[in-house]
């Protein structure tokens, strides 16, 4: 189904709300890519306005523009959460329905080299696998190559977003 993205003045609102809280945590992601949005770079600033001062994207990081990649690094998000569910081009198209891993590692090259050149500690990279029938036979050495290259990887079992999306799950947990 077709959605709509959210009025920012709501947006706004509720971050405003949420920042007067202490210890949030705001993640941009879910089903669809945040960085598809032209808003997510107001968004982001308005949570920081409203006192948000962690916040995650999860994205895909497909984009074939690197000044998105460049802004994720200037916008000094925490962490950046990155969907690589394969290892391999084949299982990653297959997976993604693109044959898009090149530019994804290209688009991950060019944040790590952004965040460097800028001397900043953020934001963090956290590769995540979202466990299918169709990448299984992928996780065990996508796990070690991330871990060895970053430091960090994130295994996880897929959603179908309260039945919008199909179930891709490898058993019923």
């Amino acid at each position: 189904p077709t959605r709509r993205s959210s009025d920012l003045e709501h947006i706004v609102g509720v971050r405003k709300e949420i920042g007067r809280a202490d210890d949030v945590r705001l993640t941009l992601g879910g089903h669809g890519d945040p960085l598809l949005s032209e808003r997510c770079f107001d968004v982001i600033a308005a949570a920081r306005q409203a006192g948000i001062e962690a916040i995650e994207v999860e994205t895909d990081l497909l984009t074939a523009y690197e000044t998105i990649v460049h802004r994720l690094v200037e916008a000094k998000v925490d962490v950046v959460t990155i969907n690589v569910p394969a290892i391999t081009t084949q299982t990653y198209a297959a997976v993604m329905g693109v044959d898009g891993l090149a530019r994804v590692i290209a688009n991950v090259r060019a944040l790590l080299s952004d965040r460097k050149s800028r001397g900043q500690g953020v934001p963090l990279v956290a590769p995540m696998f979202v466990k299918t029938a169709a990448n299984l036979a992928e996780m065990e050495g996508w796990h070690d190559q991330w871990l060895r290259a970053l430091g960090s990887a994130v295994i996880k079992g897929p959603s179908d977003y309260a039945g919008q999306i199909p179930d891709v799950s490898v058993a019923d947990m």
